[in-house]
């Protein structure tokens, strides 16, 4: 029987299939037997593969919209700077060049992940010495 954890196959059909593999692979019902179900359980671990190597393409390409996005909004950012000098003298052009706010371009959540983690480099003592200052103390009551 297949491993049922990285099996496309649902335990409970992997289940009748080892039944038609092993004790019933010499019965045959109209348009059934063990060959049949075999060959359609070939099939989805067939399209399993399919289905793995398009999230791999999808992954990359999703990488190389990432980094498209990043170099043309870098591009914009050193537009709108010329522009904003050109428009010194402009003041109808530098008021609609000053309401442009450029964000950096959404990132995939496995790379939003990979910027929030610490940097290697910094000591971990500075990280632990931020972790163990002390709370302050609670304000004192006044007795009664």
């Amino acid at each position: 029987m297949k491993d049922t954890a990285t099996s496309p196959i649902p335990p409970n059909v992997a289940e009748v299939l080892a039944l038609f593999t092993d004790q019933l692979d010499k019965v045959a019902f109209p348009d059934l037997s063990a060959e049949t179900l075999k060959k359609h359980g070939d099939q989805v671990q067939a399209k399993l593969k399919q289905v793995q190597k398009a999230e791999v393409a999808l992954a990359s390409a999703q990488q190389e919209l990432n980094a498209s996005q990043q170099d043309l909004t870098a591009l914009a950012a050193r537009a709108l700077a010329y522009a904003r000098i050109y428009a010194e003298d402009k003041p109808e052009l530098a008021q609609r060049l000053e309401a442009i706010k450029l964000r950096p371009p959404k990132q995939p959540r496995q790379a939003q992940a990979k910027a929030a983690r610490p940097k290697a480099d910094k000591p971990k003592k500075d990280r632990a010495e931020k972790q163990e200052k002390p709370a302050a103390a609670p304000p004192e009551q006044p007795n009664k």
